[in-house]
């Protein structure tokens, strides 16, 4: 993980390009993920909320898309906080892209 404040050594880098230098003189692969503005950081009560729904379902198998959604829907908080959660069964186009973060490995030539 990098840090978004250039160290001293590197202070006029962009930290990719900080990363690439870690990777060459470690010899690791260097994963990259692109996120669009905004999809960084989490909204907080996405925490609050998938740390209860990972409890709720805890040791149950996840069999199928319907179970996962009765578990999901099943999730409450001590605090109140009740999940409204439905499968989405629609039908949506291959091929169309997203706007998802990409992962992208790049490893260093020596």
């Amino acid at each position: 993980m990098l840090e978004s404040r250039p160290p001293a050594e590197f202070p006029s880098l962009p930290a990719v390009a900080r990363g690439l230098l870690v990777a060459d003189e470690t010899g690791l692969t260097l994963t990259v993920c692109h996120c669009p503005p905004g999809r960084s950081k989490w909204n907080k009560i996405e925490h609050r909320l998938f740390r209860h729904i990972t409890q709720n379902w805890r040791g149950r198998p996840l069999t199928s898309r319907l179970s996962v959604v009765e578990l999901i829907a099943a999730t409450a908080t001590t605090a109140g906080l009740d999940v409204k959660y439905e499968l989405d069964t629609g039908i949506y186009v291959k091929g169309i892209k997203g706007h998802r973060c990409r992962d992208e490995t790049h490893q260093t030539q020596r």
